[in-house]
């Protein structure tokens, strides 16, 4: 009997039953997993699009400040490194920082991002890469009129192992097989367009 007064005066001045200030919908979510497989690699991806957070975005690229083996690399479609040749040569993770962030930044608050894979695999397993393949869609409703809001191509993914047992994405070829590639609308114009 002499516990619950005790017990009554904790819960009292811990304010265990008071509500809790509600967090600001401005804040980033991040539902960012320790990349301890390929699979992960892509499901982080995958989510830091939807979150619009540019720091889980590029977390999925090779760093070798981390454990890398090597730097991430990007390879452009065709044509697109055509119309930007200089542009392409030095793109890094900065790089891709740079171009997520102001492509978000276009983007109304209340739109995400929306981005289709099909026919996605892992072509290639060892012990320390994995090769990930899919066609994609990515339609970001921007602001800009002049640039297209949906884009769709061919991707594919060396993601290899670091140390720690973690992974990341050390090289990403962007192409459009499936459509006339003069038409120009891959990945690969977003970045390149959003990259200043």
């Amino acid at each position: 009997m002499k516990l619950l007064p005790l017990l009554c005066l904790f819960a009292v001045s811990c304010n265990v039953f008071s509500t809790r200030e509600p967090e600001s919908p401005d804040s980033k979510r991040s539902s960012f997993l320790p990349p301890t497989s390929p699979q992960i690699v892509i499901v982080n991806f995958k989510n830091s699009l939807l979150e619009k957070n540019s720091e889980n975005f590029v977390q999925c690229f090779a760093d070798t400040s981390k454990g890398a083996l090597s730097e991430f690399v990007f390879e452009p479609s065709a044509s697109v490194n055509a119309q930007y040749p200089s542009l392409f040569q030095s793109w890094n993770r900065s790089s891709e920082r740079q171009s997520f962030q102001s492509m978000m930044s276009k983007l109304p608050s209340d739109i995400i991002p929306a981005l289709k894979l099909s026919n996605d695999r892992y072509d290639i397993t060892t012990p320390d890469s994995s090769i990930y393949e899919a066609d994609y869609t990515l339609t970001v409703a921007h602001t800009i009129q002049t640039i297209p809001t949906q884009v769709s191509g061919y991707m594919r993914f060396t993601i290899g192992s670091q140390s720690g047992g973690l992974w990341s994405i050390i090289r990403w070829s962007d192409s459009s097989p499936t459509q006339t590639d003069s038409l120009n609308r891959t990945w690969s114009l977003l970045k390149a367009t959003f990259s200043n």
